[in-house]
């Protein structure tokens, strides 16, 4: 988890403006990803975190260029990981995963096997590279840029 000190409450505004949609809401969980990915699609939509929340705000980075920038600068490589935002609280990488796991869970037996090792955060430290390298790959087979 990632205290919202100035730079980062400067990508909260940033996001914000850009999507028009309000991070701070408390009962609001939204997920910043790249929705051209396979594989980060798909763990965004079999995660059942609406059961817990309602609505989860999906936003695509690469519907608005400037995000994956701001992002950057604010310590935030979208490259390297999904960006979680709920209850006024930052959620980057190998956090986000275990986060997502601990207040949703994959659907399946496969899922509910992985939710229990990927809630605990040394777990999710482990897997969060394997995630990211699968990615780099799927990206290169499709032909998909990074963003």
């Amino acid at each position: 988890m990632v205290d919202l000190e100035d730079t980062e409450k400067l990508l909260v505004s940033s996001i914000e403006s850009i999507y028009g949609v309000d991070l701070t809401k408390n009962d609001r969980l939204v997920l910043l990803y790249d929705q051209a990915c396979p594989l980060c699609s798909q763990l965004a939509l079999r995660y059942g975190i609406e059961k817990h929340f309602g609505p989860v705000v999906l936003l695509d980075a690469r519907k608005q260029p400037c995000v994956a920038e701001v992002c950057k600068r604010a310590g935030f490589d979208l490259n390297e990981g999904v960006l979680v935002s709920h209850a006024g609280n930052l959620f980057f990488g190998h956090q986000a995963l275990s986060y997502l796991n601990q207040v949703g869970s994959l659907q399946g037996w496969v899922g509910s096997i992985m939710a229990i090792f990927l809630r605990r955060p040394v777990f999710s430290r482990i897997a969060y590279p394997l995630l990211k390298t699968m990615r780099s790959v799927l990206l290169k087979i499709t032909g998909i840029p990074k963003l």
